[in-house]
């Protein structure tokens, strides 16, 4: 698997990862190692560095422990003061401690190799820089993922600075992991338990480096003679090793602080850089053709994942945060429709009106050729919202370690997620789990299918609901959703009238249904387009998506008539429609509507299918404050019957819609009238912070530990 060849193998097993979680902790050392730390004090700043080192590994390895040693190689360090801060340091009076002073200086290699004549028959070694931190366990844990493969040459753990083995800002790393401290990165990675997945690298990290006895004595010692002071020693070290048949692996499962530039002054540190650079590829001439394919294909990137999120941890212990997790079937924070509108408002109204949540937001990619799962994180205490893409194959076991930390999850779309995903959310064990039906598409499957009980029906004179558009193989994965829905706390939905569809399909199951409208972000906006345009009286408008099941077929056979009546026809939205002849504009929600400088005549939207809600209605009456026409099917049907604010087609046909238009045109003051009455009176259903507060209400109700 690992072989001899210096080159990451873009189509190789050895980059494919696997993620697996270690059972039990690492107790103790199992061999002989020596520690071995080059040290030059040049000025304060690196003494005040070495110092740091010290208290960490003080902390870590207070006591003497069987099989670990330390040896401190002083590499004639230029500042005065040294001689007695050895003196009077407690670390150097230890009895595992063993400090060498250089007479001259050596560089870092020359150091090594000391440490390496000097070392026990059969103990391996851990080269350490003087500007890192230790954690406890490091060393036991690194020298378990050593003698888990007699082939392993070296183990680097990861880091905050130290190019492919950084955490962060990858593949440079950072000093700083802003918002965290480092001694608690270490204890959340110690708790992971992340297994190292044995790929091969291309090189180790020289700031912490554990190699093992049999590749040292294959391998042999640093190459002093070619790479002088520093820089370039290790990765040779490492080329070599693979030459040998060994392998250097990138360990998960630890980490060590490291301060980047402790011991070389900047100036001095690039220019040693440039010179070994050109050594190090004269005698290994793939080598970084070899580092450059392993950044492009960067297959450590779920390690690094899974370990952020675990450090999210961190702040939601000290801050005692509430997880909710939404899983969807799109971006919320990119306009496709309804359902990603409301749950984009939703998290922003949350962390508007309280500071005690994370909020995680799961939806699968729609490209067919990258097969990730998108996460995306909110926390306002900190202000740590990321982006991340999860592989397929890894979402599974991720799901099933991260649902340990939820409390709540809210599942408002299944389109798009595989079966797996929609057995895990029906199983999961948390404390509250709601979902919320934003509109048909669980239930549009073949009339004739049946499972538990699911029967599918409709109303008298209403066409059959049919598969949506789907196909076969998606529909597929919909046919154990009232399992999910007889496994969540509360089924919510926007209106009376999908509460009263759902029952159709639900009516012997035992699932508590609510309702709870959703509110609209724009309600202190409701008049401002009015104030400040007239009505364009010949000017109707589509408004929405113009495909086929939000009935722009209607729209276009009554085209020519509305055009002899001396309409001009657009549609404001998107078109999945190729050959249209009507002005298409651009509009993307509320945001664009409000922005605008022209109001319509009449709003046209013919559904063909039953709508569990309508932003979209909601948006033609409280920002335009014009009439409507809507198809007879769903809520939208439903609202404009009971509030008299447009005309409802009796069937879907042209001439339905032609009439529906010369009815709202004979009696349009009146039309208006209503719809000012309207807004005015139920406004307050849709305000925003008192559905945030229903929400919560919800929350609380189930789980004792959500914020008031």
């Amino acid at each position: 698997k690992f072989g001899k060849t210096q080159n990451w193998n873009i189509n190789g097993e050895n980059n494919k990862l696997k993620i697996q979680f270690n059972s039990k902790s690492v107790e103790g050392f199992k061999k002989e190692l020596l520690v071995i730390i080059p040290v030059f004090a040049r000025n304060q700043k690196s003494l005040l560095l070495f110092t740091n080192l010290l208290e960490s590994l003080k902390k870590a390895y207070p006591v003497k422990y069987k099989f670990l040693s330390f040896l401190i190689i002083d590499d004639a360090s230029p500042m005065p003061e040294i001689r007695s801060f050895y003196r009077k340091e407690p670390f150097f009076s230890r009895k595992d401690v063993k400090l060498i002073k250089n007479r001259h200086n050596m560089g870092y290699a020359a150091c090594v190799n000391i440490g390496i004549t000097r070392r026990c028959i059969k103990s391996d070694i851990l080269v350490l820089n003087s500007d890192t931190r230790v954690y406890p366990d490091t060393f036991e844990i690194l020298q378990d993922v050593a003698m888990r493969d007699d082939r392993v040459a070296s183990v680097t753990p990861y880091s905050n600075f130290a190019t492919i083995a950084s955490i962060s800002n990858w593949p440079n790393g950072e000093n700083e992991i802003s918002g965290y401290d480092h001694s608690d990165i270490a204890a959340k990675i110690k708790i992971l338990k992340l297994k190292t997945e044995m790929l091969a690298i291309p090189t180790g990290h020289g700031f912490c480096m554990y190699m093992t006895d049999k590749a040292l004595i294959k391998v042999g010692n640093f190459d002093q003679l070619t790479f002088g002071i520093g820089y370039g020693e290790e990765n040779d070290w490492c080329q070599r090793a693979i030459q040998q048949g060994f392998t250097n692996i990138l360990s998960p499962e630890a980490y060590v602080y490291h301060f980047d530039t402790g011991s070389f002054l900047e100036n001095e540190k690039l220019a040693l850089q440039i010179e070994n650079s050109k050594k190090l590829n004269a005698l290994h001439p793939l080598y970084e053709s070899s580092v450059q394919s392993l950044i492009n294909i960067d297959p450590f990137e779920f390690y690094r994942m899974l370990i952020e999120i675990k450090l999210t941890e961190i702040h939601k212990e000290q801050n005692n945060l509430f997880s909710l997790a939404f899983f969807l079937h799109n971006n919320p924070t990119k306009f496709t429709g309804g359902t990603e509108v409301h749950v984009n408002e939703l998290i922003q109204a949350l962390l508007k009106q309280n500071n005690n949540y994370e909020i995680f937001t799961f939806f699968p990619s729609n490209n067919p050729e990258d097969e990730t799962i998108n996460i995306l994180y909110y926390n306002k205490n900190d202000n740590r919202n990321f982006g991340k893409r999860i592989p397929v194959q890894h979402f599974a076991p991720f799901l099933e370690y991260f649902s340990k930390r939820l409390d709540f999850i809210h599942i408002h779309h299944f389109l798009g997620w595989n079966q797996n995903v929609i057995d895990w959310l029906t199983e999961v064990k948390v404390d509250y789990k709601l979902a919320s039906l934003h509109d048909y598409i669980p239930f549009c499957v073949d009339s004739s299918f049946k499972r538990k009980g699911l029967k599918l029906r409709t109303s008298q004179g209403q066409p059959e609901i049919s598969n949506y558009g789907l196909n076969s193989e998606v529909l597929d994965k919909y046919k154990n959703i009232l399992d999910l829905y007889s496994a969540v706390d509360m089924l919510l939905v926007p209106s009376e009238n999908c509460r009263n569809t759902v029952r159709e399909f639900i009516h012997y199951h035992d699932i508590k249904v609510s309702v709870l409208p959703h509110f609209l972000s724009y309600i202190e906006k409701q008049n401002q387009l009015s104030e400040k345009c007239d009505v364009s009286r010949n000017k109707i408008v589509f408004l929405g998506h113009a495909s086929k099941p939000k009935g722009i077929q209607l729209f276009l056979e009554a085209k020519n008539e509305l055009i002899k009546k001396g309409y001009n026809l657009e549609i404001w939205g998107t078109t999945s429609v190729i050959d249209i002849d009507i002005p298409v504009i651009p509009y993307k929600g509320w945001h664009d509507l409000v922005q605008g400088e022209v109001r319509p005549f009449i709003v046209v939207m013919p559904s063909e299918l039953p709508e569990t809600f309508s932003f979209t209605l909601l948006e033609a009456l409280f920002i335009l404050n014009v009439p409507v026409v809507v198809g007879p099917f769903g809520n939208p049907s439903e609202f404009v019957q009971q509030y008299g604010v447009g005309q409802v087609m009796n069937s879907l046909v042209s001439a339905d819609l032609l009439d529906a238009v010369s009815a709202i045109e004979l009696n349009y003051h009146e039309y208006q009238t209503n719809i000012k009455n309207t807004i005015t009176d139920i406004a307050e259903n849709y305000d925003p912070e008192k559905y945030v507060q229903k929400y919560l209400e919800i929350l609380h109700t189930y789980n004792s530990k959500s914020p008031n």
